[in-house]
């Protein structure tokens, strides 16, 4: 069976880094069932005038010129979309109508013959993804599924293009539990979290006489660790001990490392910076509480593989994995304003019944999301979704 994956969140090399996670499902599901996947992925039309004074829009042209790339193994077509600087909704979807007619002169072109091979259409966000698949599945009378991510307003889907294309997607799905959530009593919404390698899962219990706390992402003002270095300084002056471990880069690493010299936190706080992410399950196993209250998160995998891995978690509310996790029972869940309340009463409770109780459960909940139980979902979908 051929499918075509259009997905603007598909890793390109030279360009910012992406979760990887589709290519990992591609591979799983090529593997165990001989899926074939073409991928096609938008980034911003650069005129050649920017191409000349930004290597970030160097790229992009060089990318958009060539026929297609090789990504991880998969044909991956380029192909352009007007698009601003910000993720900003309403100027984005008031240019649908001149992305259209890149899309009848440029976009069409691309990768029309792929999807006119493929027995199905894939969307993996909103905008350009689920605009593009529509209008192929419209030309060439083709199935297509939508996979919900990000941060979505239920408004969004009275435009009468968004409203035509929820209808007619022949399946939604959603790796996010705050998705499923708001939108499962309007739509048929499928929840499929991110399978959880083996190698996460920690048989042993750990034993560390001090907190040891780790985060794994991207280093972006909304993941917020600005606010748990803040809280951490107040719980070391406190008189808590504890060791903090930051993997990742991204524009936030000047500030957050600034912050650490203004608390005198050095000894306390380290940053590792991008880590392959084969070395990620040692990091995990060697602490013992993950932190991330990032907000919005459509879910975060690495939430669930340190659960695997033996840690408590703590995520932000209403988001991430809240939905898969519960708070007080599974995870610990904070906002903005209680972090430092809610990480003493965790570092209180370190080691104790209670404490153990909470990384037991997340651990279980964790353990029915393997490669093999999701596959068979994805494959279920996937198998049983082309038009006669």
């Amino acid at each position: 069976m051929k499918i075509l994956n259009i997905s603007s969140i598909i890793p390109l090399p030279g360009l910012k880094r992406e979760n990887d996670i589709l290519i990992r499902i591609q591979d799983y599901l090529v593997k165990k069932y001989g899926y074939e996947f073409t991928v096609a992925k938008s980034l911003p039309y650069t005129p050649s005038i920017l191409a000349k004074i930004n290597k970030k829009w160097k790229n992009y042209r060089e990318y958009q010129e060539s026929k297609n790339v090789d990504v991880q193994g998969y044909k991956t077509v380029i192909y352009p979309w007007i698009m601003p600087p910000s993720s900003n909704f309403c100027i984005n979807y008031l240019l649908v109508p001149f992305n259209f007619l890149v899309y009848k002169f440029f976009i069409k072109d691309k990768i029309y013959s792929d999807a006119k091979e493929s027995d199905l259409l894939l969307a993996q966000n909103l905008i350009p993804d689920a605009i593009v698949t529509y209008w192929l599945a419209k030309e060439l009378d083709k199935s297509f599924i939508l996979n919900l991510r990000g941060e979505l307003k239920s408004m969004w889907f009275k435009l009468p293009l968004l409203k035509k294309i929820i209808n007619e997607a022949e399946h939604l799905i959603t790796p996010s539990p705050s998705i499923y959530k708001s939108f499962g009593n309007t739509f048929q919404v499928k929840l499929i979290p991110h399978p959880v390698e083996e190698r996460f899962f920690m048989k042993d219990n750990k034993d560390f006489p001090i907190p040891k706390l780790v985060s794994v992402c991207r280093l972006l003002d909304w993941k917020n660790l600005d606010r748990v270095i803040e809280a951490l300084a107040s719980l070391r002056d406190q008189g808590y001990r504890f060791h903090y471990k930051i993997l990742g880069d991204g524009p936030e690493l000047d500030k957050l490392q600034s912050m650490v010299k203004k608390y005198g936190l050095s000894r306390e706080i380290s940053f590792e910076g991008f880590v392959d992410y084969d070395k990620v399950p040692n990091y995990m196993k060697e602490a013992n509480i993950y932190i991330q209250p990032s907000y919005p998160e459509t879910l975060g995998r690495a939430f669930l593989e340190a659960a695997a891995a033996g840690c408590l978690i703590i995520g932000h509310e209403n988001t991430g994995v809240d939905g898969i996790f519960e708070h007080d029972q599974s995870a610990i869940f904070v906002n903005k304003s209680n972090i430092k309340t809610k990480l003493g009463s965790v570092f209180d409770i370190f080691g104790n019944l209670k404490y153990h109780q909470l990384i037991e459960s997340s651990k279980d909940k964790v353990r029915e999301l393997n490669w093999e139980n999701l596959g068979e979902e994805y494959n279920k979908l996937y198998g049983g979704t082309t038009k006669e």
